[in-house]
């Protein structure tokens, strides 16, 4: 099935377009193919997921035919039908453009094959605002060694489908910044999509021990707009530890000291 995806840019209630698809029977017996059109939506790993009801230009996009036959090795064109509504909302929408194996009427059994899927993005004329906001951040409040973990959730919600590219950076108390890495690098965003992130950067060795802004700086959209978070985290390097661990133990020492004496 083919083109894989295909944009088509229309303006609300402007005149009937159609989309193109291509079908191909590889199979060495003649196949029945239900042509069906599926909503988007996208899952919290970035996978996209198809199916009924999840998106409102479901019912703008329809097949001229409900079923195609196609002899061995026969490939044909069908055609789906786009009618944007006047009142539909500018921006981006995913669709599934899918042709579902079935049975024919000469075979015995009743049954659905696979499913083959064409993406369609709709583009909707008009005025539309990139908005990105951040959900969640995590970081320890503490640290000892040069590995932190982090994870942070983020939602568009605006409607228009955004690239997104996120950078983390942690800074001492004395404004050297000891870390600045590219965690995420033009993922792209479908609208009302949230998407959770993790994994852990690497700081130098050898940093003061001490409080530390971590920062994700999140640059979004065609606009190159930002969006913002710090934490503090207090940070302690393993040879801070044992020297703590020492000055603890020679002040239990002298304490002792001093209370023999008296």
């Amino acid at each position: 099935m083919g083109p894989l995806k295909q944009q088509i840019s229309v303006a609300p209630g402007s005149a009937d377009q159609t989309a193109i698809v291509s079908i191909v029977n590889s199979s060495n017996t003649k196949r029945k193919y239900a042509l069906k059109v599926l909503g988007a939506k996208q899952s919290a790993d970035g996978a996209i997921i198809y199916g009924s009801g999840m998106n409102i230009a479901e019912s703008w996009v329809v097949a001229k035919d409900k079923y195609v036959e196609l002899a061995p090795g026969q490939a044909k064109e069908v055609v789906f039908e786009i009618n944007v509504p006047n009142d539909a909302k500018a921006g981006s929408y995913y669709l599934g453009l899918t042709a579902e194996q079935t049975s024919l009427k000469s075979e015995k059994s009743i049954g659905v094959g696979g499913q083959i899927i064409s993406v369609l993005v709709l583009q909707v004329a008009g005025m539309v605002q990139e908005s990105l906001i951040i959900t969640e951040t995590t970081v320890p409040r503490s640290i000892v060694g040069n590995k932190w973990p982090f994870t942070f959730s983020i939602l568009n919600n605006g409607a228009a489908s955004v690239p997104v590219d996120v950078n983390i950076s942690a800074r001492n108390w004395l404004g050297h910044i000891v870390v600045d890495q590219k965690v995420i690098s033009e993922a792209m965003l479908l609208p009302g999509a949230a998407r959770k992130y993790g994994g852990e950067i690497k700081v130098k060795n050898f940093n003061l021990p001490g409080p530390y802004e971590f920062q994700y700086k999140i640059k979004y959209g065609l606009t190159g707009q930002t969006a913002v978070a710090t934490k503090t985290v207090w940070y302690f390097p393993p040879c801070s530890i044992f020297l703590i661990l020492i000055i603890i133990i020679a002040i239990v020492g002298v304490a002792k000291n001093q209370k023999k004496k008296m």
